[in-house]
């Protein structure tokens, strides 16, 4: 896109300068997404996964996107990283806490079974 004011964008205007956010990350990210979700279907003989997390304070980077999904689990502390509220986290649904899980773009939230085995991100 080019703008009118061209002695002020033109470097805009010389080429194209798309970003693109490209990760071999992403297909693992939707495997184990679709892992854990599988869960939450009720089929028979399937019991729900409890889920448990936790955030990797030294992989955080504040982007904040736990905070917007999730206000009442996440929260950012004085040093901006996210904390989670345990409490909530525990009542939670699955769902929302895999969504939470892939929108983080640091991969520093942390999901684990009920036996303590890291699902997300693997």
């Amino acid at each position: 896109m080019c703008f009118s004011n061209k002695r002020a964008f033109s470097a805009l205007c010389e080429g194209d300068y798309t970003v693109k956010r490209e990760s071999p990350k992403w297909g693992d990210m939707r495997k184990a997404s679709s892992y854990g979700r599988q869960f939450n279907r009720g089929a028979k003989g399937v019991e729900a996964m409890k889920i448990r997390v936790k955030v990797d304070r030294s992989a955080c980077i504040g982007a904040a996107e736990c905070t917007l999904i999730a206000p009442h689990i996440f929260s950012l502390d004085a040093e901006n990283k996210a904390v989670v509220n345990e409490e909530a986290a525990a009542q939670a649904d699955e769902a929302l806490l895999w969504e939470v899980a892939d929108s983080c773009p640091a991969l520093a939230i942390i999901l684990y079974d009920e036996n303590g085995d890291q699902v997300y991100p693997q």
